[in-house]
């Protein structure tokens, strides 16, 4: 099995920067996360969904996931 040393490794790299860019949410995704915020469900009805972060992690990055949208 070949395994590196790390004398053999290039040390000499930069080191990683991170950069945040946010942006605002859309008309649909702000009515979504108001509405899971109000009720407890993305369709503003009695409909319940569970884990609370799981759901809200969706409305802000694929909200036409979920289905009637």
């Amino acid at each position: 099995m070949l395994r590196r040393v790390k004398s053999e490794i290039n040390l000499g790299l930069k080191e990683k920067k991170e950069i945040s860019i946010f942006v605002s949410l859309s008309e649909i995704q702000l009515t979504m996360y108001r509405n899971y915020l109000k009720t407890k469900s993305v369709y503003g009805d009695s409909r319940t969904q569970q884990s609370k972060p799981t759901q809200l992690r969706k409305i802000c990055g694929h909200p036409y996931l979920f289905s009637d949208i």
